[in-house]
């Protein structure tokens, strides 16, 4: 192997009636091609394999699977960035569900005496893996695809606390969606958008795991069947509810998000209609008092003109206590009818 890559080897040993039978487990990180064509000439990969195998950097292309050959078996199954120490530093919201960066990922060689994962960067699943069987190494007789089965179910757990957090944040936007401020709109506009992408990144992840292992829960109950191991099946069947559980409630936040943003467009919605009314009804009340100061205007521009204003020759106020008192009785009478019309 090349230095630019960092492989790491567990040997393990267990007695199966013959004595003890030894098992490796060869985990490669960032292979490159050559690597990959070495591994495929040492341990007889099909040609198939090792074309998948090659395009291990390209994330895009990797789907979840599993493949049965005539000496091993070959398992995808696509985990979080966030797990990968090496990048999540550099992850914006390290931590948190839906990362905009495609999943990595993860593949598992098992062959009858050992297994071979090859993935980019160091992830912590294989850690955690190496931990679980210096425990279970005692109790249970190790084989290789006990080793595969702990490795999908740590990836799957790495999922719970992600889907837990999309739920507890969709929760609270469901509750605030209808009681927000103006002030808020925005924000509540923006955690929308960012919890859906974090949804459909998370149904782009899930999406074939559990074909993935209902298929190693019928591989694995007839290992135990032939006497190769521990009943392996049936604890892959418990991680397959887990995942349809884990499914459900991720299809569930994107259904509760829709109808927050459907509440969040009605209620936008309302505001513009009652802003709408509000300037109508404005703009309603400005015709009327141009209509009021209209007439008013005229008259007055008239009398103050070069014309013969009425009483004039006498000494009182009467004739402009009367103007002014037909304008004033025009008013009243124009509001009460605009009043009583509803108009203003």
């Amino acid at each position: 192997m090349q230095q630019a890559s960092t492989t790491r080897g567990v040997g393990r040993g267990f007695p199966d009636g013959a004595g003890q039978t030894p098992l490796f487990w060869l985990d490669v990180v960032d292979p490159t091609d050559s690597e990959i064509t070495a591994l495929a000439q040492i341990f007889g990969l099909h040609s198939l394999t090792t074309e998948e195998l090659l395009q291990i950097s390209e994330q895009t292309l990797a789907q979840d699977s599993f493949k049965t050959f005539r000496h091993y078996d070959i398992i995808c199954y696509r985990t979080s960035s966030a797990a990968t120490t090496s990048t999540a530093a550099s992850l914006p919201g390290y931590g948190r569900a839906g990362s905009t960066e495609s999943p990595v990922a993860f593949y598992a060689i098992v062959l009858d005496e050992g297994v071979i994962t090859l993935h980019n960067g160091n992830v912590a699943h294989v850690r955690n893996t190496i931990g679980r069987l210096r425990m279970d190494e005692e109790v249970v007789r190790l084989t290789p695809f006990y080793i595969a089965y702990l490795l999908l179910e740590d990836i799957t757990d790495t999922l719970v606390p992600t889907t837990r957090l999309l739920e507890m944040e969709v929760d609270t936007i469901d509750e605030i969606v209808l009681i927000l401020t103006r002030a808020e709109h925005d924000d509540v506009l923006k955690r929308i958008g960012t919890e859906r992408r974090h949804a459909l990144w998370l149904v782009r992840l899930l999406h074939g795991k559990a074909e993935v292992l209902r298929a190693l829960e019928r591989h694995g109950r007839q290992e135990t069947r032939d006497g190769a191991g521990p009943d392996v099946g049936r604890s892959l069947a418990d991680v397959h509810d887990r995942l349809v559980s884990l499914t459900a409630s991720v299809h569930h936040c994107e259904r509760i998000l829709a109808r927050a943003h459907g509440n969040y467009l009605a209620r936008i919605n309302l505001e513009l209609t009652h802003a709408s009314n509000t300037t109508n009804q404005l703009a309603t009340q400005m015709t009327v008092l141009a209509g009021l100061f209209l007439p008013l205007n005229l008259i007055a521009g008239i009398f103050g003109m070069n014309v013969k204003v009425p009483g004039r020759d006498r000494d009182d106020l009467r004739d402009f206590a009367l103007i002014v008192g037909s304008m004033g009785l025009f008013v009243v009478l124009t509001l009460a009818f605009c009043r009583w019309r509803r108009i203003i």
